[in-house]
């Protein structure tokens, strides 16, 4: 293997690596973020309901701006992994196909086993929260 493939291949494990751990940082985030708007929901409810909604409905605007930065570190991620696949496939010529491991990966899965899933499935459950937090003030009266 050339110098130059071995840079390219560990500038893209680096790019790879830095964006998948942006992705989990952020969801983390995310979910505190969630969390303390949930919590200032609940304890702002019965004396403020105005408050309460506008809450639920900045809940809501947040989640849309949290899954639109998962979205761009998923596609900044598969730019990564599609040069790390082509790496793969030239060292399996090399090494033989076990160490193709993306492509492995790649296999079809049951259903909420992946991160993509399952984080989508989160930011569609707090998006209805927001939304029936922002409506049960006036579905109240």
């Amino acid at each position: 293997m050339t110098d130059s493939l071995e840079v390219a291949r560990v500038y893209a494990w680096n790019w790879f690596e830095y964006y998948a751990l942006q992705r989990m940082t952020v969801f983390h985030f995310f979910l505190i973020f969630a969390a303390i708007l949930s919590a200032g929901y609940v304890r702002v409810l019965d004396k403020e309901p105005m408050i309460g909604a506008a809450l639920g409905v900045f809940l809501s605007f947040i989640v849309v701006a949290f899954w639109r930065l998962d979205q761009r570190n998923v596609a900044l991620i598969k730019l990564a992994e599609a040069h790390l696949k082509d790496h793969e496939n030239r060292l399996a010529l090399e090494v033989g196909a076990g160490i193709k491991l993306f492509g492995q990966a790649d296999v079809e899965r049951p259903p909420f086993t992946s991160f993509s899933s399952i984080f989508r499935w989160v930011f569609v459950v707090i998006f209805c929260v927001g939304v029936m937090s922002a409506s049960y003030p006036f579905l109240a009266q």
